[in-house]
């Protein structure tokens, strides 16, 4: 008996974190990157920490999304100082996650 073929999903994008020092303020603040593995990626919203964690204010929101990319592209992000739990990301082919 054959077993049945059971399609997963990929996920189109790749979600990266690291922590960059900024010398102004003599800290080290969290950058998200997003990289796109699909082509018509659009990003509508990324959220951190379930919208605790600020990606941005309301004005800088507006040009942030949707964000249009293509295979490969980046799209790398400065949070302000917050402790990195987990990345949201809603796209036009699916909602991501990832937990630290």
């Amino acid at each position: 008996m054959e077993e049945p073929k059971v399609e997963t999903q990929s996920s189109p994008v790749k979600i990266s974190m690291e922590n960059i020092y900024n010398q102004f303020f003599n800290i080290y603040t969290p950058r998200i990157t997003i990289t796109s593995l699909a082509d018509d990626l659009i990003i509508k919203n990324i959220l951190v920490n379930k919208g605790h964690c600020e990606v941005g204010n309301a004005k800088s929101r507006q040009k942030f999304f949707p964000k249009k990319m293509q295979y490969s592209q980046q799209f790398p992000i400065n949070l302000d100082s917050c402790d990195v739990i987990r990345i949201d990301v809603e796209t036009n082919q699916g909602d991501w996650s990832v937990e630290y």
